[in-house]
């Protein structure tokens, strides 16, 4: 048995709600809710509880209530526990690769046997059926090295038995990440280690299977997970492409800043935000150039070559403080001075709405420093998150406020009947998938509120945990800082 340290699981300091400081159950039967950024950031919560023996090391049922099935094949690489429990934080770390991964990394430490995948109604275009149930394999495959002849590498491999059709597919995740969903592999060669059950379930129909009580078994232990983006699915790059900004201006301005910062928590991510937020209001903000300079003529036009300067002596300033040095990919050099004047002169180039909307997206880093970044590297740039309208391979959907209310009010249906049979979870994740750009942010505050306000509503015994990496805090992203974008 291990302890899980803070360096690998941080335990939240929101609500108490029966906790103490590290997140410890101060009562018994308590329900452990744990509100996350990005999903695969709950596997430290899931691995710690069943460390406190809450749910089994073994054999657990995922209900994942989800708009993306994240059932994607992890990475091998050195320390990844092969087909086992992890033996300490180190190992669960490797674990932690990307936000669609983490389901089946689960599944080969032997956490989670069934996995129940409630989708929701308007992507019902990407699925055949309402209700399907399939048999996965995972195991391991040798692959040839393209890079390196004679050589081959080890790969994590998953095949796939359909039920209805009889017939199994089989693909291996290779090295690099060209191939999101995997290549084909011939069946015999994916040495099978594990195997789970996956049953994809349209949220309407949910209602009736657990109203019949043999859906669960009274011996399952059940992990509830539920993800922000089963509300819907946006491009939180919009806001910047409805105003105008170009696309190669978006990447432009993320080369600088991500060649400038390299914030490694949350908060620091925040500090940076903050920190560009005020610069941006120099060049929004004509009249600033004239209240900051005793010589400037108050009559005197604010042009741009004023602003960029007291700009740069503002950001420099700053920056050159012990605390904010931290902030910096490299400090105290003549390229950082460069890459902060190329910054200030796009900025100075932008139209007031264009600005605002700049501030709107915010900065953030394009994964959390949790990540193993040997997979996933923490690049901070514009928080545009993963797609675009160009690049997406999720479907979009953008949800009213009446629809939201309605689809809670099911949610909420569906609680009440896990709470009094079978189903019954034993622990609660929450994922806001704010990062990505998936979860839609102008509704982020009425989702995550409806979200426990129906799981407390349900077990009156919650504990509600907020991560401390969060995105923009307890908060959340879109009330990072108090900054007028009208």
């Amino acid at each position: 048995m291990f302890q899980l340290s803070t360096a690998c699981v941080d335990i939240p300091t929101g609500q108490n709600n029966g906790s103490d400081e590290n997140g410890r159950t101060s009562r018994n039967g308590s329900l452990n809710v744990y509100i996350v950024e990005e999903h695969h950031e709950v596997l430290q919560y899931w691995f710690r509880e069943a460390e406190k023996g809450r749910i089994p090391k073994h054999g657990n049922t995922l209900v994942h209530i989800d708009g993306h099935g994240d059932m994607a094949t992890p990475w091998y690489v050195n320390g990844f526990p092969f087909f086992r429990y992890p033996k300490g934080p180190t190992e669960v770390s490797k674990m932690m690769q990307t936000n669609d991964v983490f389901i089946m990394g689960a599944v080969m430490a032997g956490l989670i046997r069934r996995v129940v995948w409630v989708w929701p109604w308007w992507d019902r275009e990407s699925h055949g059926d309402m209700y399907k149930v399939d048999h996965l394999s995972v195991g391991w495959t040798s692959v040839k090295n393209p890079n390196d002849v004679g050589q081959s590498y080890l790969a994590f491999c998953c095949c796939v038995f359909n039920v209805t059709s009889n017939e199994t597919e089989c693909t291996y995740t290779p090295s690099d990440d060209s191939f999101p969903d995997g290549l084909p592999l011939p069946t015999g060669e994916c040495r099978v280690k594990k195997t789970v059950i996956l049953e994809e379930i349209r949220e309407d129909r949910v209602f009736a299977r657990l109203r019949s009580g043999k859906w669960f078994s009274e011996s399952e232990s059940v992990i509830l997970d539920i993800d922000e983006d089963f509300y819907g699915c946006t491009y939180a790059v919009q806001p910047l492409i409805f105003t105008g900004i170009q696309l190669d201006t978006i990447q432009e301005i993320d080369r600088l800043v991500g060649e400038l910062f390299c914030p490694k928590s949350a908060h620091a991510e925040t500090a940076v935000d903050k920190l560009i937020m005020t610069v941006i209001n120099m060049f929004r903000n004509t009249s600033y150039c004239h209240t900051h300079d005793s010589e400037i003529d108050k009559k005197q036009i604010c042009n741009n070559e004023m602003r960029i300067s007291l700009a740069e002596t503002f950001m420099v300033s700053n920056l050159s403080t012990r605390a904010n040095e931290q902030l910096l990919c490299v400090n105290g050099n003549t390229m950082t001075s460069r890459l902060i004047k190329r910054l200030l002169i796009i900025f100075s180039n932008l139209k007031i709405k264009q600005l605002r909307s700049l501030q709107n997206v915010g900065f953030c880093l394009t994964t959390t420093p949790r990540s193993y970044q040997a997979i996933s590297r923490s690049v901070f740039q514009t928080c545009h998150g993963a797609n675009t309208p160009k690049s997406s391979s999720v479907s979009i959907h953008k949800p009213t406020w009446d629809e939201i209310s309605r689809k809670t009010k099911l949610l909420r249906q569906h609680l009440q009947l896990m709470g009094e049979g079978p189903g019954n979870p034993a622990v609660v994740t929450v994922c806001r998938s704010i990062r990505d750009g998936y979860t839609p942010r102008y509704f982020s505050g009425k989702i995550e509120s409806d979200i426990i306000s129906s799981v407390k509503s349900v077990f009156k015994n919650s504990v509600i945990n907020y991560d401390r990496e969060l995105l923009g805090g307890k908060r959340g992203w879109a009330a990072r800082h108090k900054v007028s974008f009208l």
